[in-house]
């Protein structure tokens, strides 16, 4: 019964591997995450999961369930705060549901893969960090003292701001639900990721009064609370300096100008791009703000918008971060690393 259940589980993560090896090199050669890759991949592991969980993984499974819809809601989260495209989003679903419980399962912690995120993000971060500098050493603007002084008063106003409610939502969480709160540590990084990442496009409290009074009810409510995890929240605060360093080397190299006549299908159109669309009578182009993909009928049409009468010569795309090899490399590392711990 022990073998089976371990040929079992070897099945599911030689699954997981040959997913994420294919989808790493279509990402990085072209651009894209196919969906009848992820359909495939999935089709098998919903026959091997079957099998998994009815012979030999069924106390397991409460657990799949509640890791599978905790990773589903942060994936789709992710994508409706243009963080990456629906592809990525849909990898890492299938990543989750591949990995068996048995291997993440703990006792406890019921949002054991909520882990990988932080895999995903530590090692986007370095990657951006890197090729910012490289493209700012190129463009010759890394070091422009203007801009480092805007960028710097920026995130001191947002470093404030994102502190300020990630402490405030800890201390409601901690005070409504406390033991749910120790027991998911991990998921409350993600949760205070999002809120960070949400609250960066929040203007109401850059402006100087909300933002004192934000400062304000937050010192008091830790007083009156007297809260004795202070010392868990300077890695919050540490978090929310990677997010915003993060948000603001992506936000400063973002996009991409290139000859309309090299527009490709899987490319991400710039919104300033889009506005040039709008008083066009040509069919087919994107007239509306969008994070999706662009389709093969979308690069016809944009093609014959360039010689029409609004037409560009050059149009600009938003950057790609091929995430797949994130997202990828991530929940390998993450699946051996917790079967090295077993």
């Amino acid at each position: 019964m022990i073998n089976s259940m371990i040929i079992n589980e070897a099945i599911l993560i030689t699954l997981l591997i040959c997913m994420c090896s294919y989808v790493t090199v279509t990402d990085i050669k072209h651009g894209i995450i196919q969906n009848k890759v992820l359909l495939v991949t999935g089709i098998v592991g919903m026959v091997a999961n079957s099998i998994y969980y009815t012979f030999w993984g069924r106390a397991f499974f409460l657990s799949f369930i509640l890791n599978f819809l905790v990773m589903m809601a942060i994936s789709i989260t992710f994508y409706a705060l243009h963080i990456w495209a629906a592809g990525d989003s849909k990898l890492l679903m299938f990543t989750t549901f591949l990995i068996p419980a048995r291997i993440y399962y703990n006792g406890n912690n019921v949002t054991a893969t909520a882990v990988i995120i932080i895999f995903i993000f530590a090692t986007a971060y370095l990657y951006i960090i890197g090729e910012s500098i490289y493209l700012g050493i190129k463009e010759k603007n890394l070091f422009k003292i203007n801009r480092i002084k805007a960028d710097v008063k920026l995130m001191i106003v947002q470093y404030i701001k994102c502190t300020c409610l990630v402490t405030l939502f800890g201390f409601i969480i901690r005070f409504i639900v406390p033991e749910f709160y120790n027991k998911n540590i991990e998921l409350m990084m993600i949760i205070n990721m999002i809120i960070i990442l949400l609250s960066y496009n929040f203007k109401f409290f850059d402006r100087i009064i909300p933002l004192l009074c934000l400062c304000t009810v937050t010192i008091v409510s830790y007083i009156f609370i007297q809260d004795t995890t202070f010392n868990f929240n300077l890695k919050i605060y540490t978090l929310v300096l990677a997010v915003l360093l993060l948000r603001l080397f992506a936000e400063k190299y973002n996009y991409l100008t290139i000859p309309t006549s090299k527009v490709e299908k899987g490319m991400v159109l710039a919104y300033s791009t889009i506005i040039y669309f709008i008083p066009s009578k040509i069919k087919g182009l994107p007239k509306e703000k969008t994070t999706e993909d662009i389709t093969a009928e979308e690069v016809e049409s944009i093609k014959k918008w360039e010689n029409s009468k609004y037409g560009q010569t050059e149009i600009t795309i938003v950057r790609k971060i091929p995430f797949a090899i994130f997202i990828s490399s991530g929940s390998v590392i993450y699946t051996f690393a917790r079967m090295l711990i077993k």
